[in-house]
């Protein structure tokens, strides 16, 4: 998980490097597949030449929405967050995991949207961003040729797990495959055998 720190100036409508330095800050390479923890702060310019530059904005009863996609499309939205105790921050987390962001091309060019809204409505800001591919995306692994993949319930099915559950046991065969037992401990550390055929 990566860390993304957000401070929104909501007067020039662009994100800056913190709430002590104007700067425009440019956004980092996303990457497909991960989880960003956004920290967002939003900020009014004081107009002074020197620190302090901004004020903190209060954020009780402001709705967030950041977005990445193009034009009417979203790729990738978070929009649940959580306010700090004096409600100068929202954190909440904005996941590349998405059919969108799969959809993409390496290395696309996507709009990275900041929507802040209040009961005046809502501030916008748009910066471009770009998207990698993942290399090793989850689930992509390919079985050997000629190997068949097992799921979660075959492969449950067919291994003795190496500890298993409480009171959960084993089924053997017989050689010539007639007979069945169900193997299980008991409380009192004895292997217990029930034919089952």
């Amino acid at each position: 998980m990566a860390v993304l720190p957000l401070w929104f100036d909501v007067v020039n409508r662009r994100l800056v490097v913190s709430a002590t330095n104007p700067d425009p800050w440019l956004l980092p390479t996303l990457y497909q597949e991960d989880v960003y923890e956004i920290e967002f702060g939003a900020l009014r310019p004081t107009g002074l030449p020197t620190n302090p530059y901004f004020s903190r904005v209060n954020l009780a009863g402001h709705s967030l929405a950041i977005s990445i996609g193009s034009a009417a499309t979203v790729h990738a939205s978070a929009t649940t967050w959580t306010p700090s105790s004096d409600s100068l921050l929202l954190s909440g987390s904005l996941s590349l995991n998405t059919a969108g962001i799969a959809a993409l091309a390496d290395g696309a060019q996507v709009i990275f949207e900041v929507k802040l809204t209040s009961a005046t409505g809502p501030i916008r800001s748009q910066s471009t961003v770009q998207v990698r591919k993942a290399v090793n995306v989850a689930g992509s692994l390919v079985p050997v040729a000629g190997d068949t993949a097992l799921g979660f319930l075959e492969a449950d099915r067919l291994y003795v797990r190496k500890e298993g559950r409480p009171g959960e046991g084993f089924i053997l065969r017989s050689e010539d495959g007639t007979q069945m037992a169900y193997i299980q401990l008991t409380n009192t550390g004895t292997l217990e055998a029930s034919p089952l055929s």
